[in-house]
């Protein structure tokens, strides 16, 4: 019983919209797109734009603090694994050490500063997974550079 009558007190407070304006609740309800148009419109994966318009501004809010954390640790990782290459790597260090601070690490650090900013909102995903590539191939550049050590 409790739970209904939040729900319905819930209904009738006043919500924020997207530009943070004051609006009532059942005129929020109204503004929206109507359910069948939407359950139309999910079959081809495309919403009216006023939809997707805050989709994609909610989504990004949402996960953008995630995000930075995950490459500020993805960097952290990176660069730590460096100590590594001079066990592993020591006769190509020049070489790893380039691929991984010059090229990597650098990226990671280029996609967080990214974030912070408000222009490239749209774009974060393309800069995430261009970041997420190119340490990847960071990795696959170390391998492919190292040599094999020498038996003494």
């Amino acid at each position: 019983m409790a739970i209904e009558t939040d729900l319905l007190q819930n209904t009738t407070d006043d919500v924020k919209n997207t530009s943070g304006q004051n609006i009532d609740a059942t005129s929020a309800a109204n503004d929206l797109p109507d359910y069948m148009e939407l359950t139309a419109a999910a079959q081809w994966l495309k919403f009216p734009r006023s939809v997707e318009v805050d989709f994609k501004q909610h989504y990004y809010y949402s996960t953008i603090q995630v995000t930075r954390w995950a490459f500020v640790a993805g960097f952290l990782l990176y660069s730590m694994f460096g100590y590594l290459d001079l066990y592993v790597a020591p006769i190509s260090l020049k070489q790893v050490w380039l691929i991984r601070f010059g090229i990597a690490c650098p990226t990671l650090i280029f996609v967080v500063l990214l974030s912070l900013l408000k222009k490239p909102a749209p774009f974060m995903q393309l800069f995430s997974a261009i970041a997420a590539t190119i340490g990847g191939l960071g990795i696959v550049g170390m391998i492919l550079v190292t040599e094999p050590r020498r038996s003494s």
